[in-house]
């Protein structure tokens, strides 16, 4: 098995690799980034704001019939009312305190 240095076809890559807006290589904006990073205190990279989950907490409850293998999911704690079906089991229920 013969092995292959990927370095050196990586280099060659990069070497003619076109400018961007810094005006250098690829590899200098990313030098720019982090200098700029370092001296504004941040840390990481520019990820933007976490995303929150659709406004806050669960307010649903999920039940299960086992002889028809269906879950359905409601707002309030009773059971829901399905044709034929009276073997609802309550397997998810809102946090409480929420």
């Amino acid at each position: 098995m013969k092995r292959t240095n990927l370095g050196r076809a990586f280099c060659a890559q990069l070497r003619d690799s076109t400018p961007n807006e810094t005006g250098g290589k690829p590899e200098a904006s990313e030098r720019v980034r982090k200098a700029e990073r370092r001296e504004n205190g941040a840390t990481g990279p520019e990820m933007g704001e976490p995303l929150t989950a659709g406004g806050g907490e669960s307010t649903e409850f999920v039940w299960f019939s086992p002889s028809k293998g269906r879950t359905v999911t409601t707002p309030s704690a009773a059971p829901p009312t399905v044709d034929e079906i009276d073997d609802w089991t309550l397997i998810s229920e809102p946090p409480a305190g929420g």
